[in-house]
């Protein structure tokens, strides 16, 4: 039997008494700083590291952009402009109504310039914009029956800038750019990294625990 009046047992984490409760306190907050640490710690080290980087995606539009504005475009321009649009039509879930709207007007004026008017037809307008089978072609090829509609519009949106740049500026750094086991390493570190850092800490814990039983004799008492 435990003796009422011996406090060696009582546990309280926030006016420990000395011995046993006080040394398992040190090493609950010593783990819990390490957790907080390796969770919190390494997503303010992406805020601090990352900067603004724009898709390649967002680089070829805005390179040819003035030339679609002012309707001076080649061929080829027209069909650089339109695989840009198509390539953030293909975020579909991240884009809002009115965004998709607008891209999908521009995607069908130049389809129209590119085809003389004559048709909208998917397989026709993939032909004019000289898409493949293969790779990222293939993706857009299957977009095109879901992105291309009647419009009458003569012009394209000035809001198409803006919104491109919405999808296709994301915030980047060596973090993001290393990787490691084939995975980048932030989305590594996050979803493969920190659980097995908490199972580890488990582990740790529990060793630490059991050490710190054996050196004050702390016997549990079972029924």
């Amino acid at each position: 039997m435990t003796d009422s009046n011996d406090k060696s047992y009582d546990i309280n984490f926030f006016k420990p008494t000395p011995g046993i409760v006080r040394d398992s306190n040190r090493i609950i907050t010593m783990f819990i700083i390490i957790w907080f640490v390796g969770v919190f710690g390494f997503q303010f080290l992406l805020i601090a590291t990352n900067k603004p980087t724009p898709e390649d995606t967002l680089v070829t539009f805005n390179k040819v952009w003035p030339q679609i504005e002012s309707g001076e475009a080649t061929l080829i321009q027209q069909q650089e402009f339109s695989k840009t649009l198509l390539m953030v039509l293909g975020k579909n879930i991240a884009l809002s109504e009115t965004d998709r709207t607008v891209l999908k007007e521009s995607l069908s004026l130049t389809a129209a310039n590119l085809t003389l008017g004559l048709t909208l037809e998917p397989q026709t307008v993939a032909n004019a914009l000289n898409l493949k089978d293969t790779g990222f072609d293939k993706l857009m090829v299957e977009l095109l029956p879901h992105s291309l509609i009647q419009t009458e519009s003569t012009a394209h949106s000035a809001d198409l800038p803006a919104i491109m740049a919405k999808y296709c500026i994301h915030p980047r750094g060596p973090l993001t750019e290393f990787t490691f086991l084939g995975f980048p390493f932030h989305y590594w570190y996050t979803a493969q990294f920190l659980l097995a850092l908490f199972v580890l800490l488990c582990l740790l814990y529990a060793l630490r625990i059991e050490h710190l039983y054996k050196k004050y004799g702390f016997v549990e008492e079972h029924d």
